[in-house]
């Protein structure tokens, strides 16, 4: 049989939990297209500014906004309601004066919540691979789909970095090690805060484990779930959500 092309529909029900929907509602959803994030950790973007915004009541309208360019991802104008928006991308209405970033709630979905004037500045992205590019210059891969050239050699994979807001330039380190503050993107802590407490080396047959307290509470998860924060995004989020509590 030959090959029909990528898929563009939808089913409301085989959407995976990252996003937050009535399933039962209707038998369609808007299905993102292959880019800086997958499917898994994603929302499209007519699906943000039709359910998680609200700021139109169609599809058809939510895509009339987007293709007039009246919005930008990360200060870069998208013009498709298929585009993919990640954790910690910036979505800005200019014409409101709005400014959005999307973060994990307890129950590990995406959801909404205003930026303040100084979280614009910068945003904390996850470094998920390094290769040593020709010239001997080192070249990091960021959770967003973004490559970097000429980062010092001390940064790892399982690292942050702060990014300027329109993800060109990296302005910050953030390393994954004992005291630093992290975001917990997945298992039974989703969406919550915590202090890395002490970091257990992976062996071939086990990944990588982090230690990591909250208050009295202690446990344990794999690095690939953590990610490092600075202190005024973390500061930033007790205030905007309350400590990211699901709805």
């Amino acid at each position: 049989m030959a090959n029909k092309g990528t898929v563009n529909k939808q089913k409301r029900l085989s959407v995976g939990t990252i996003r937050h929907l009535n399933r039962k509602e209707a038998t369609w959803t808007i299905r993102q297209k292959p880019g800086a994030h997958s499917q898994q950790t994603s929302v499209p973007l007519g699906f943000v500014v039709r359910d998680m915004l609200k700021l139109s009541r169609t599809l058809r309208e939510a895509k009339q906004i987007i293709t007039k360019g009246l919005v930008h991802v990360d200060g870069n104008v998208r013009k498709t309601h298929q585009f993919s928006v990640g954790l910690f991308d910036t979505v800005t209405i200019p014409s409101l004066k709005k400014n959005y970033r999307l973060i994990l709630d307890t129950k590990g979905r995406l959801v909404c919540v205003e930026l303040v004037e100084s979280q614009l500045k910068h945003k904390p992205v996850k470094v998920v691979n390094k290769v040593l590019a020709k010239g001997n210059k080192l070249l990091i891969q960021t959770h967003d789909g973004k490559t970097f050239r000429g980062i010092k050699n001390d940064v790892s994979v399982g690292d942050s970095v702060l990014t300027t807001s329109d993800g060109k330039n990296v302005t910050e380190h953030l390393s994954l090690a004992k005291g630093g503050r992290v975001l917990i993107t997945g298992g039974s802590h989703v969406g919550e805060l915590a202090k890395v407490e002490s970091i257990v080396e992976g062996t071939m047959k086990r990944d990588k484990l982090v230690n990591l307290s909250e208050g009295s509470e202690k446990f344990q998860t794999t690095a690939s779930n953590v990610m490092v924060i600075d202190t005024n995004t973390a500061e930033w989020l007790k205030t905007a959500w309350n400590g990211v509590k699901a709805k």
